[in-house]
């Protein structure tokens, strides 16, 4: 998992964010088509739901990070394909010193979005590189969510950010129970008040926006033997943010645990809907072509997972899918010792692998 912080930090795009508002809990003690059907009475309001099912990849031009101008126009020019959204996962702040400003890429991919016609979904972590970008001004040396100048500039940003773009879906906070919840558990209730305060704040300047946070799906559900990880499920992790999100957002790369598509049991992504009525995202999903152990794959089995996915997920209500990613990270950013090499739909110069035509038949599936 660290290796692809190391690709959001080469851009200044790590791992994500936290929030604001609410002062920090006490530790513990240890528009539808015309023939549309009718919304049941009981279904989430559409005003709040935004977009069902928006498809898209993560923004990774051929080059990426690093990529050149012209790479950058023709990634927009050719990307209509492969879904009407393109994600920017961004750290909530450049420095200390910026803290409480929109990070510039968001108002960039905002930017792009209104000139070339797609939509921007943006998230925003508060994990660098493995440790919390959590101290301030005032309290240089707290680096948790007690600290009131980090939870009212974090909450200012992510505000400013919803004010100024109306996005319908953004997400704060990346994989957080393991970046988060697992390592620092103690300080877990404080971020929880800060999401649930700032998600009310987003709504006053942008009520439409639904407001995710993110979780590691392999890693929650402890089914990823490959990377080393075993702990116990951290369900009550979801549980603890149900009231302070509108939706919950999942990353998911079941190549940590298993050898092939085929593998993954029917019921994979079903045990979400026990544990949930919201909602339901995907920030980011992938299989790789890696052939390499421990995290074997190939083109078929990449090829493979995209179809197999969307039908594991066929009983869930998902608004939104990203792949991660249409172009292959540069191998400067991502070696192939790297969880994530040979992830993309193409090969670092932009030859398509079998799992772009997978990705383009997905989307255009009704």
């Amino acid at each position: 998992m660290r290796e692809r912080e190391v690709v959001w930090l080469a851009v200044a795009a790590a791992t994500l964010l936290g929030g604001c508002g609410a002062a920090p809990a006490e530790p513990p003690d240890a528009t539808p088509p015309p023939d549309a059907p009718a919304p049941s009475p009981d279904a989430p309001s559409p005003d709040a739901a935004g977009p069902r099912r928006l498809l898209g990849t993560t923004y990774t031009p051929v080059g990426y990070p690093g990529e050149t101008p012209d790479a950058k126009q023709a990634f927009f020019d050719t990307h209509a394909p492969y879904g009407d959204a393109i994600a920017h996962h961004l750290a909530w702040r450049l420095s200390v010193a910026g803290a409480g400003q929109v990070h510039p890429y968001a108002t960039g991919l905002h930017a792009d979005a209104e000139r070339e016609g797609f939509t921007a979904f943006v998230g925003f972590g508060f994990d660098a590189g493995g440790t919390p970008d959590l101290t301030s001004d005032s309290e240089p040396a707290n680096n948790t969510w007690t600290n009131a100048e980090t939870r009212v500039e974090a909450c200012a940003m992510a505000v400013a950010y919803a004010q100024a773009h109306q996005p319908a879906l953004m997400f704060l906070g990346n994989e957080t129970n393991w970046t988060y919840y697992l390592p620092h558990g103690d300080d877990w209730p404080n971020w929880v008040s800060w999401l649930a305060g700032c998600r009310d704040d987003i709504h006053a300047v942008s009520p439409d926006t639904l407001v995710a946070t993110t979780f590691q799906y392999e890693f929650l559900t402890n089914r990823a033997a490959k990377t080393g990880f075993d702990q116990p499920p951290q369900w009550d992790a979801v549980a603890d943010v149900e009231d302070a999100v509108d939706a919950i957002a999942f990353t998911t790369y079941p190549y940590f645990h298993y050898e092939t598509p085929a593998d993954l049991p029917a019921d994979y992504y079903a045990e979400i809907a026990t544990h949930t009525t919201l909602p339901v995202l995907f920030t980011e999903i992938g299989w790789t072509a890696n052939p390499a152990a421990p995290y074997t794959g190939s083109a078929e089995e990449q090829a493979e997972f995209i179809p197999r996915f969307f039908e594991l997920i066929d009983a869930l209500d998902v608004r939104y899918v990203a792949y991660l990613a249409r172009n292959d990270f540069a191998v400067t950013a991502v070696p192939p010792d790297s969880a994530f090499y040979q992830i993309g739909l193409a090969t670092p110069d932009g030859t398509p692998r079998l799992a772009d035509a997978a990705w383009r038949a997905a989307v255009a599936a009704p």
